[in-house]
């Protein structure tokens, strides 16, 4: 799974804009059902990388989705990586 930002802000985009839909939500109902403008639903969805944490969660949130962060399993050398644990998003 890429740590690239801008990847990871893409899948979370998708999902969110998934499951807004299996809801048959509007990006105005979930902008409505989660606090937020409808311009931070359309970012959401489209991956934009500089939208808030905050806005995420409020958008997963709504939308009855699960947020965890686990860690990941070591490479392939079998060897845990060095420094501090490393963490993936869902």
């Amino acid at each position: 799974m890429s740590r690239d930002p801008a990847a990871v802000a893409a899948r979370l985009g998708d999902t969110i804009r998934r499951e807004r839909r299996v809801l048959g939500l509007t990006q105005d109902e979930l902008a409505l059902g989660a606090g937020l403008g409808l311009r931070a639903v359309h970012d959401i969805e489209a991956g934009k990388v500089t939208a808030q944490l905050r806005t995420w969660l409020k958008a997963a949130e709504a939308l009855n989705l699960e947020t965890a962060f686990r860690p990941q399993a070591p490479k392939a050398s079998g060897k845990a990586p060095a420094g501090p644990a490393r963490i993936g998003l869902l």
